[in-house]
C-alpha cells in the first residue's frame, strides 16, 4: 500500500469449458478524499492487454 493506494497484482486461474486459462490481473485501489474508492484493473495474458474495467465504490448515504 501507498498511501491512499493498494496495487495488487494476482494471477487468475479462469475455467472455460474443459481448460483453465491463466490469466494475470494488475489491480490498482485509490481512496480519493470524498471517501470513493476507484478500483482499476487490467488483465493480460502472454503481456497482450486483454482488458480493463474501471469501478466506483462509494458508502450508501456519503
Amino acid at each position: 500500500a501507498y498511501g491512499q493506494a493498494l496495487n495488487w497484482r494476482y494471477t487468475l486461474a479462469l475455467a472455460v469449458e474443459d481448460k483453465t486459462y491463466h490469466v494475470h490481473f494488475d489491480d490498482w485501489m485509490l481512496l480519493h478524499e470524498d471517501g470513493v474508492l476507484v478500483n482499476r484493473a487490467t488483465m493480460r495474458k502472454f503481456g497482450i492487454r486483454l482488458g480493463e474495467v474501471t469501478l466506483f465504490f462509494q458508502k450508501p448515504g456519503d
